[in-house]
């Protein structure tokens, strides 16, 4: 059984626009997955059904099997989510505040919330900086407190949404080291970027999405020759044979 399934998602908002159409994904446990478009493919409102910010106008996203449909306060613990503007999920006064927010809200014994955030600062190496405030970090390191605060709550899925947006080389670095060590942690990744130059050659699976439909999902090199068909800049690297590509459209 798959980690979590997409099944035939399609997203309509008010007034018409068609922001997905019929969709199937799934991702595996363990599983680094690169979700690649261009701006306006539907990557992000996609992202956003997997923990149900959005919910689908028919299909429908299963979490270990189940539908996220009425569960959602749980989906959320399992999933989640980093914004492209860490800036818009920093709510804390200080590092150590910012990340025992999401673990505050669950009602966990005070013991734990500490326990909680010294691990997830831990991790992203940003427990000398506990009780700094979070405007005065770098964009890098905003980033990974973004990240901090979901591993706080010990999701099985994380989800980033262009998480190299607005970062110089060294905080690209410091990102990208910190996904490969989720990722040796064990942690399923989804990666949602335009950018594979800077993590395509770590990814497991690659998906492609164009106005809303996925194209094409496959090894990553196979889908080399297809990125420049839908408008994405193909990162340097070998083609593999085209029969480890799967072709959805």
């Amino acid at each position: 059984m798959s980690l979590l399934e997409i099944r035939h998602l399609t997203k309509i908002f008010a007034g018409g626009t068609v922001a997905l159409t019929d969709v199937h994904l799934a991702v595996d446990r363990g599983e680094l997955l690169v979700l690649a478009g261009t701006n306006g493919s539907g990557k992000t409102v996609l992202a956003r059904h997997l923990n149900g910010l959005l919910l689908p106008t028919s299909g429908e996203v299963l979490l270990e099997g189940a539908p996220i449909a009425g569960r959602l306060p749980e989906v959320r613990r399992q999933v989640g989510l980093v914004f492209q503007n860490s800036d818009n999920q920093i709510v804390g006064e200080t590092v150590a505040a910012d990340v025992a927010f999401g673990p505050e809200n669950l009602g966990l014994p005070p013991a734990e919330v500490r326990e909680r955030v010294a691990e997830a600062l831990a991790q992203v190496d940003l427990a000398a900086l506990a009780e700094a405030r979070p405007q005065l970090l770098s964009g890098g390191q905003k980033r990974k407190l973004a990240i901090a605060g979901v591993l706080a709550m010990r999701p099985k899925l994380i989800v980033l949404d262009e998480p190299f947006t607005g970062l110089d080389y060294p905080g690209v670095v410091q990102i990208l080291r910190q996904l490969l060590r989720l990722r040796e942690q064990g942690h399923s990744l989804i990666i949602v970027t335009h950018e594979l130059e800077k993590i395509l050659a770590h990814a497991d699976r690659m998906a492609v999405l164009s106005a809303g439909r996925l194209v094409a999902s496959g090894a990553p090199g196979a889908l080399l020759g297809l990125l420049e068909e839908y408008g994405i800049k193909r990162p340097y690297g070998e083609e593999r044979p085209v029969a480890t590509m799967t072709w959805l459209s």
